[in-house]
């Protein structure tokens, strides 16, 4: 008895306020689409960082009298950049990679870099 009163009062209200019942549901449904847009742009957000994260390459290229003097990363300042980058949080391996010839790779402009090496690491 008393569930059908409150019921036919709730549809009489509504029936009586319909501009404020509109505005309602409109505004419910808006904030509802916001929220779930929102949600959505950073859930996009996220992943773009992860996949941008795990594909990070970085190249350090050291200048030709470290290159000439150094051929296998064993004196001071090779091993002191190779330690710090093996210490930097994120990074995952370090790779040094030997010495380009400058008669490998004719097509290169010449530059003052143009036989170095390159210590690298993936993040």
């Amino acid at each position: 008895m008393r569930a059908s009163f409150v019921f036919s009062e709730v549809v009489n209200g509504l029936r009586r306020n319909i501009t404020m019942t509109i505005a309602m549901i409109l505004t419910t449904a808006i904030s509802l689409g916001l929220l779930g847009g929102g949600l959505l742009i950073v859930r996009t957000i996220d992943k773009m960082q992860n996949n941008f994260l795990s594909q990070l390459q970085v190249a350090v290229n050291l200048t030709d009298d470290i290159s000439a003097n150094d051929t296998d990363c064993t004196q001071s300042l090779c091993q002191a950049l190779r330690a710090q980058l093996e210490s930097t949080p994120g990074v995952r391996d370090v790779q040094f990679c030997p010495a380009r010839s400058s008669s490998s790779s004719p097509a290169r402009p010449a530059s003052r870099t143009s036989t170095t090496r390159a210590c690298s690491w993936r993040g």
